[in-house]
């Protein structure tokens, strides 16, 4: 979808997020993975 339909073509970074000691504990899952996506044809920055 982002890609085809947003124009977000390159992944330019990739982390981790660990939430043991995040200070809200409402979270379904311990670790969550970030995408952090760039379209070059206009000025954006996706996170997901």
């Amino acid at each position: 979808h982002l890609k085809e339909e947003k124009g977000f073509k390159y992944l330019i970074d990739l982390c981790g997020v660990d939430y043991l000691n995040y200070p809200k504990k409402n979270f379904e899952e311990r670790f969550e993975v970030v995408y952090h996506l760039y379209n070059l044809d206009s000025i954006y920055l996706c996170l997901e």
